[in-house]
């Protein structure tokens, strides 16, 4: 009997045992969500913490929902996922503001900033930090009023407020020294560190750095808390130019990004390095340093690493003469410059869905306010006034939220419209760039028909350089562009360009009447000028020729535009005999549907005529 007693007791136990296994309490719920939020399981975080937000034994308690929504919000953060964490973490204030715990409500505040900033809403972030500053002077926190106090530093830092972003991380200096948290004098002094060299106070952000290493050093600090020091210590002595200082911290944060395997850090290093050779002119170093960094890419989704990298390749490339080379990186620069700036448009066009998604949201929440206010209205007058407040209360708040978001989205287009600007400025330059090499080409190539060559390949990117220079300082969003004006900026470049050869003949444009012509006719017309005016150059004028000049006129009349370019030259010795660049001539005058004529009489003059828009 005793022994079925027994064996009954231990059959009950083992039962609750595995009840509690496939059941489990919300208190271990909550313990192993904790374990899996230590263990950087977010995800299994988030399955637990939803299932104890749907317990009602759980959620009787307000201090369990606060420690709940406040665990999803940093599980959420955690993940990049920044909406979700917002959300999650105002659920965590509201409840913290219900009991009354104000060491929990700047918490709250703070996440909610942090969060705010991660998705770019510089202003709702400031707004919460200073929020946050408010009640922790109320409390007497130095370590909390440090610690807010540098995250409004890197706020302003990102609203480019330099000052600002320096006055506060001063203040965080002071704070944290008066609670005498180490960890957190050493942050302040990296932000003061960066703040200094933002406005250019290079002495004064070394200081700060060193201060700042010597200081994580006393503590032990990690090697991943100490690289970055590190590296930035070395960048300020770069453009200071202490290169052999600079060399040493290079040095010293490359084998510490190898040490902790930071992939993204090891290749701005390599960046550096070879930043570093090239300014002493090491052009094979500066390439084995930048090749050892292009080697990480497909490591590092961050495309601004991968540009910086091959603009410094570009340029060792130039300085070796290596050319051909240097075109292939300068076209996959380019490539990479238009993937950022599509990535960026992208990043508008999101910004963009998420407001419609809040407005949806906010309108839906609004109507169905009405609705019940409305049901409400005939019971008394007091509900009446109640409804009115809050269709007041979200009108406001729809309406800042609009403003808000209006003035986020024109800083980023302004952001768009100056990588656009900046793209074209490229092209522009890299066009007079190989128009500087083609003119050196052809200095020293000692084969006529070469050098020929090359003078109708330099005008031919004279004509290219015109239109580019005209388009990136005007509205990019024309289509269309005035004729005289572009043959004006075209005559200048090629006088230009025949006077460092050695020929002074002068070039005149009168224009009597312009009309626009679309950008890709213009290119083409361009080329044609510059053919016209190239051979004119070139044969129209041997030495017994007095007083050489070319003109070009722009006449329009109706629909009819006209452009004739004449020489008082010794004109075409044989008229019929086809050459290469009469034969450009007219297959570009056939292209873009233009009347060429010829006449030959007391100098050349070219007529060439075109149907425009009243």
């Amino acid at each position: 009997m005793t022994f079925l007693l027994l064996a009954f007791l231990w059959g009950w136990a083992a039962f609750q045992q595995v009840s509690s296994f496939s059941d489990p309490t919300p208190d271990s719920l909550y313990k192993q969500a904790s374990h899996y939020l230590d263990q950087g399981e977010y995800r299994n975080a988030i399955i637990n913490l939803r299932s104890l937000e749907q317990s009602r034994v759980w959620s009787k308690e307000a201090v369990n929902l606060r420690k709940t929504y406040n665990n999803l919000g940093f599980a959420y953060y955690k993940l990049d996922k920044f909406d979700s964490s917002v959300f999650f973490y105002k659920k965590a204030h509201d409840y913290a503001v219900a009991l009354k715990d104000s060491t929990k409500i700047v918490s709250a505040f703070n996440s909610i900033a942090l969060s705010y900033r991660k998705l770019g809403n510089y202003g709702l972030s400031l707004e919460n930090y200073q929020k946050a500053h408010e009640l922790a002077i109320q409390q007497g926190d130095r370590d909390i009023l440090a610690q807010i106090l540098t995250n409004l530093g890197l706020v302003y830092q990102n609203l480019d407020r330099k000052e600002e972003a320096l006055a506060h991380h001063n203040k965080s200096l002071v704070f944290a020294r008066q609670a005498k948290d180490s960890t957190s004098i050493a942050i302040a002094l990296n932000n003061i560190a960066l703040s200094h060299k933002a406005l250019g106070a290079l002495d004064s952000s070394l200081y700060y750095n060193l201060k700042s290493l010597e200081l994580k050093k006393q503590l032990g600090n990690k090697p991943s808390a100490i690289v970055s020091t590190l590296n930035n210590i070395g960048i300020t002595h770069l453009a200071m130019g202490n290169l052999a200082k600079a060399e040493t911290y290079f040095l010293e944060s490359n084998l510490l990004y190898k040490e902790v395997k930071d992939t993204s850090g090891l290749l701005i290093s390599y960046i550096n390095l070879g930043d570093l050779a090239l300014r002493r002119n090491q052009l094979v170093l500066a390439l084995a340093y930048l090749d050892s960094g292009a080697v990480l890419f497909p490591q590092v989704s961050d495309l601004v690493f991968k540009r910086d990298n091959l603009v410094l390749r570009l340029e060792v490339l130039e300085k070796q003469a290596h050319f051909s080379e240097a075109l292939a990186v300068y076209r996959e620069l380019t490539a990479i410059n238009e993937r950022i700036f599509q990535e960026e448009k992208l990043n508008v066009q999101e910004v963009e869905a998420r407001y419609q998604i809040n407005q949806e949201s906010l309108l839906r929440e609004t109507a169905e306010q009405k609705t019940i206010l409305a049901e409400a209205n005939a019971k008394s007058a007091k509900q009446f006034v109640i409804l009115l407040s809050v269709i007041i209360f979200l009108t406001l708040l729809f309406g800042s939220q609009l403003y808000r978001f209006n003035r986020k989205l024109r800083i980023k287009n302004e952001i768009i419209q100056d990588q656009k600007r900046d793209n074209e400025h490229r092209i522009y330059n890299f066009l007079s760039r190989l128009q500087g090499l083609l003119r050196m080409a052809s200095e020293n190539v000692q084969d006529q028909t070469s050098r020929e060559i090359l003078l109708n390949s330099e005008a031919a990117i004279v004509s290219a350089a015109a239109l580019q220079e005209h388009l990136t300082y005007t509205d990019l969003e024309n289509e269309e562009m005035l004729v005289g004006q572009y043959l004006t900026g075209l005559a200048d470049r090629l006088r230009e360009m025949f006077q460092l050869t050695g020929n002074n003949v002068e070039l005149n444009v009168d224009v009597s009447g312009d009309a626009k012509l679309p950008v890709q006719t213009i290119l083409n017309l361009g080329l044609i000028i510059s053919e016209i005016v190239t051979n004119s150059m070139k044969y129209a004028f041997p030495a017994e020729v007095q007083e050489p000049f070319v003109g070009i006129t722009v006449q329009k009349i109706g629909d009819s535009l006209t452009i004739q370019v004449r020489d008082n030259g010794v004109g075409i010795a044989d008229i019929n005999k086809k050459g290469i660049g009469s034969g450009l001539i007219q297959r570009l005058a056939k292209y873009i549907k233009a009347e060429l004529s010829l006449i030959n009489d007391a100098g050349t003059q070219y007529s060439i005529a075109l149907k425009v828009k009243e």
